[in-house]
Parts: structure tokens; C-alpha cells; sequence
């Protein structure tokens, strides 16, 4: 996801400084770029989600509960 999210940056930014012809990538978080944001926001939806769920597993183990 952070690759994914660095890439988008990178191409915009060097499109707008010159650096790169200009193609058809959104800003991420920023432009609307339809399915874009969608893939985005999905995306950082499974990192949080096994940010959040991280800490449960290492409990479970620690109690021996294994799912």
C-alpha cells in the first residue's frame, strides 16, 4: 500500500514539475479520480484493519486460543 501510495505521488508530482509526460494519474487522497479513490480507500481499509487486528492475535496466542 505505502509503495502504491509513493508511486502515485511520484508520477503526479513529476508530471507537474515537467519531468514526465502527463498522463491520466490522480493525486492520491486529494483528486477525485473515481475508481482511484475507491482502491485507495479499500486499500487503507486492509491496513488498518491488520493494524488493529494485530494486537488481538498476539492476545490470543498468549491465552492459547488459536482460531
Amino acid at each position: 500500500m505505502g509503495l502504491c501510495l509513493f508511486a502515485y505521488v511520484f508520477i503526479n508530482v513529476a508530471m507537474v514539475t515537467g519531468l514526465v509526460p502527463v498522463v491520466g494519474v490522480p493525486l492520491p487522497l486529494i483528486s477525485y479520480g473515481g475508481t482511484s479513490i475507491l482502491t485507495m480507500m479499500v486499500g487503507l481499509g486492509f491496513v488498518l484493519n491488520a493494524r488493529v487486528n494485530r494486537s488481538l492475535r498476539i492476545r490470543c496466542e498468549e491465552l492459547g486460543l488459536f482460531w
